[in-house]
């Protein structure tokens, strides 16, 4: 999906908001 790679590169970018989204996301797939 496009949008999904459009929201990696975003990532790189001073979001933190979408960087908490990222983590809790991780944090869901170890649990």
């Amino acid at each position: 999906m496009p949008r999904e790679r459009t929201k990696s590169t975003a990532g790189t970018r001073p979001s933190p908001p979408l960087k908490a989204v990222i983590a809790a996301k991780g944090k869901s797939m170890k649990a």
